[in-house]
């Protein structure tokens, strides 16, 4: 008799690289991308066992590990398998919603199944590891938007997680980008209501009230640049100001729930500081001011007050982003530039340094040009850079 080899008793972990991947997964890449770098970790909790039940999604996971890992390993073998899983999971990612969607047309009521919508956010997130900026992330977050917006996914806590998890990036993609808008502000994927006092969940700002703001923000600027590209005079009207003015009431008033003189209250303060930025950025011409010096200084205090190991680090790009386009003060960009490379140290993500890049040429805009600094998303896409900064 011819002894046959055991089978694999996880789909995607083939070789003992992968499980080398699927040991960096657990216990390093997956406590830099939320809040929560604990066994409580969505990642860890969620995903990864529905991985194993999946061989698509595993693929994705491992292809993320991969990515993160080469970037601080360059043994080209990493590279290579990272590669294999890229291809097997868009290949296995195709084949099931090819599947699904012929189900689907004999069986409206069958669902995409969780681990395929978990893998589209997957490899978008790869786009964050590898440091694409081609806008490379488009095409997954699309997909991840048109199965939240066309179906509910099935287990309650996945759907919770992923929610939260696409709309953190959705709402932040708008801030970086000229036509990326939120699908809530289309009519779908609504934002959860405001529950003061209601505990964050995995990141900061979707269920607290914030990324409404932002939103909000986000639309007065459209409609600003709008005005303005049609030669419109002034620019901010008195609709748009008076929509400010009640923003601004509402950034005043909102609170966080965490707990006083933690991190993750440090890290609420400095979203909160960021997002009035964002509208203060907004509504008012691009150049220095007492007030905006003292709102960034503000902000950059609550960044100092974090650990260097605090998991609020996974979420710092974006609102530090914020501060670094409305750093006019040369010594707050000292600071700024000290905070972007805390931020390297403690995640290695790759979308960091190009997010820098961008700051960098937005303040020799503002040295030279200080007007056209106000449109950061233009100075992105005149860069031809397209890419998360989450």
């Amino acid at each position: 008799m011819v002894a046959r080899s055991l089978p694999l008793l996880i789909d995607g972990i083939e070789t003992e690289i992968d499980r080398r991947l699927l040991d960096h997964f657990v216990y390093g890449f997956s406590r830099v991308l939320t809040l929560i770098n604990d066994d409580s970790n969505p990642f860890k909790e969620i995903l990864l066992p529905m991985a194993t039940q999946h061989r698509g999604l595993m693929h994705s996971l491992m292809c993320l590990s991969g990515s993160h890992l080469s970037g601080l390993d360059h043994d080209p073998k990493l590279r290579e398998r990272k590669f294999y899983h890229f291809h097997r999971a868009i290949r296995d990612l195709k084949e099931n919603i090819t599947a699904s969607s012929g189900a689907g047309a004999q069986d409206p009521e069958l669902l995409v199944e969780d681990p395929i919508i978990a893998s589209t956010i997957a490899l978008s997130l790869n786009t964050i590891c590898e440091g694409e900026t081609q806008g490379e992330y488009r095409p997954h977050m699309d997909a991840a938007r048109y199965l939240l917006l066309t179906q509910q996914p099935r287990n309650e806590k996945f759907r919770q997680f992923i929610v939260e998890f696409f709309q953190y990036h959705d709402v932040s993609n708008s801030i970086t980008s000229l036509d990326r808008r939120p699908a809530h502000l289309q009519g779908g994927l609504r934002l959860p209501d405001f529950v003061p006092h209601a505990q964050a969940g995995m990141f900061l700002g979707v269920f607290d009230g914030l990324f409404n703001y932002i939103s909000e923000v986000t639309r007065i600027r459209d409609r600003i640049r709008q005005r303005s590209n049609e030669g419109y005079e002034p620019a901010v009207d008195y609709q748009i100001l008076g929509d400010a003015v009640s923003i601004d009431s509402a950034i005043r008033a909102w609170e966080t729930s965490y707990t006083p003189n933690t991190p993750n209250y440090f890290l609420a303060q400095l979203y909160r500081q960021s997002t009035w930025v964002y509208l203060y950025r907004t509504i008012r011409p691009s150049r220095p001011s007492e007030k905006i010096a003292q709102v960034v200084d503000d902000g950059l205090s609550f960044l100092d007050q974090l650990p260097q190991d605090a998991g609020a680090y996974s979420i710092v790009l974006m609102p530090l982003f914020l501060l670094g386009c409305s750093a006019f003060v040369p010594r707050q960009r000292e600071r700024i530039k000290k905070g972007f490379e805390t931020l390297k140290a403690y995640s290695n993500l790759r979308n960091i340094e190009p997010a820098f890049k961008v700051v960098e040429r937005v303040w020799e805009v503002m040295d030279t040009k200080m007007e056209e600094s106000w449109d950061w998303e233009k100075i992105i896409n005149d860069m031809n850079m397209d890419f998360l900064i989450t």
